[in-house]
């Protein structure tokens, strides 16, 4: 196409290489490159007036392609009460991995494809449709793991570390128990937290009582009711003086029953410089080199 030195450059309903990529705000390279959506085909090269070549290209189609690319960056019309795919794993606190692992599995049975106005289609959800499934996988009575990476336990049951909690013990004991078939309850949740029935955590504490921390005796003024730990989780209680409870605080106390009489033993004491010595002994300040 040859452009006499008396017509205008570029001719009218044309652009230059340069202005196109000043109105659609990308590089001149750009408007040729094989990998950007809105390659041009449309362009000419051109004689330049006084010399040299330039590729020119239809104002209207470079005014589509602007239009175009605002359209895609404001992201399609949704219509009011839908929400896409984004907003729907909004809604849930979830990735899109997430949301298309529900829908492999069957949780998410929902959505309409229609036609996207920036061209191809996508898939809308009704927000009510939503709301349904959150309260079927997110409700008050259901266990699932949160955006926090937290288990959510339902009403009217408790977790593990709540449950020893209760009891004044940890995992080591708590466990121990549950081997030794002393701990009965308990469900567990496929993948998920074993829980406990608040009414059952209570019928075992109404049986066995808590493990500390020391309490006052109801009948004995200025006594103190110390629990004892053991092997089991049989109640015991050791009865001692308020004045001599800084003997023991920082420490605990246990019942050490005979191994050949399990119903004898002793309460001892571990705690500072005592391991495992009689609290007689230490509430009378006896060493162990000393006569009983």
């Amino acid at each position: 196409m040859q452009t006499p030195n008396d017509t205008p450059f570029p001719p009218p309903g044309w652009v230059t290489n340069d202005e196109a990529a000043r109105i659609l705000a990308v590089n001149v390279a750009t408007l040729t490159c094989n990998a950007w959506p809105y390659r041009l085909r449309c362009g000419r090269c051109v004689r330049r007036p006084g010399g040299g070549r330039s590729n020119i290209y239809p104002a209207d189609e470079i005014e589509r392609v602007r239009a175009e690319r605002a359209a895609r960056a404001a992201g399609p019309e949704i219509p009011d009460g839908f929400v896409d795919r984004d907003g729907a794993c909004q809604m849930f606190g979830v990735t899109r991995h997430v949301w298309k692992t529900w829908i492999r599995q069957g949780k998410v049975t929902f959505g309409q494809v229609i036609a996207s106005p920036i061209g191809g289609k996508q898939k809308l959800y009704a927000v009510a449709d939503l709301e349904r499934l959150k309260d079927e996988l997110f409700g008050a009575d259901k266990v699932y793991k949160g955006a926090d990476d937290l288990w959510h336990i339902p009403a009217g049951y408790v977790g593990r570390e709540e449950a020893w909690a209760q009891f004044g013990v940890g995992k080591p004991t708590w466990e121990r128990w549950e081997r030794e078939g002393v701990i009965t309850c308990g469900e567990r949740v496929p993948g998920g937290p074993k829980m406990y029935k608040v009414e059952d955590v209570h019928r075992m504490l109404d049986e066995y009582g808590r493990f500390v921390p020391p309490y006052p005796d109801p009948d004995r003024p200025g006594a103190y009711r110390v629990p004892l730990s053991g092997r089991d989780i049989r109640r015991r209680e050791v009865l001692l003086d308020a004045a001599d409870l800084p003997l023991i605080e920082g420490g605990s106390c246990s019942w050490s029953a005979n191994d050949v009489d399990a119903s004898g033993g002793f309460v001892s004491f571990t705690g500072g410089e005592f391991r495992g010595v009689a609290l007689r002994r230490v509430v009378l300040s006896v060493t162990a080199t000393e006569a009983t």
